[in-house]
């Protein structure tokens, strides 16, 4: 039987000794999944360091919306990662708020031009300016990525640079996802009268 008069137990979440502190990656393999899944597997990466960053400062924020609506809470993620490094003392030259904006216009426009792409408007130039969107954003999270593997004392990211069976499913759909894109778009210029109804 419960006893009544007992304090409230609180579900207390503690931090793995363990776990770093940010989501470690190497670039190698941030720029694979960041590409094959046509920008996709960033929202796990905000989600990754907003779950570690909730643990590790016992903050009440949650990691899953802040990772789908990335583009409201990536200069926050960014002072964060750039306040690791400070506390840690180490000297790492970078602009964060710079970043954050470059990171989330570049996504907001890659959004605007795929929506636009999937509606046939300005299509096929719409459609090869949304593959550049997609294919420059991976590159833009190069230097934040360098931030958090130099914070977390792993400049390369050897931490999480193999890639698991999981990662290898994501490149298969990838690859597939990607022969797909270039044959519309090869379709739409080299020979539309195959779209002609």
């Amino acid at each position: 039987m419960n006893d009544l008069y007992a304090p409230p137990e609180a579900d207390v979440q503690t931090v793995d000794d363990t776990e770093p502190p940010l989501y470690i990656v190497s670039r190698a393999k941030m720029l694979t999944l960041g590409i094959m899944t046509f920008t996709l597997y960033f929202v796990y990466w905000h989600y990754r360091n907003w779950k570690l960053t909730k643990l590790r400062n016992g903050e009440d924020i949650w990691p899953i919306p802040r990772a789908i609506f990335q583009i409201f809470f990536t200069h926050s993620l960014f002072t964060e990662i750039d306040e690791l490094i400070k506390t840690r003392g180490i000297e790492w030259r970078w602009n964060p708020m710079t970043m954050a904006t470059i990171i989330v216009a570049v996504t907001i426009l890659g959004n605007v031009f795929d929506r636009l792409a999937g509606r046939s408007l300005g299509s096929p130039t719409t459609d090869i300016i949304s593959i550049g969107f997609a294919l420059a954003l991976p590159l833009l999270y190069i230097r934040p990525q360098n931030a958090i593997n130099i914070a977390c004392e792993d400049p390369a990211g050897q931490r999480n640079a193999r890639f698991t069976a999981v990662n290898w499913l994501w490149i298969l759909f990838g690859v597939l996802f990607w022969l797909l894109v270039f044959f519309g778009v090869y379709v739409e210029i080299a020979a539309p009268h195959l779209l002609a109804e």
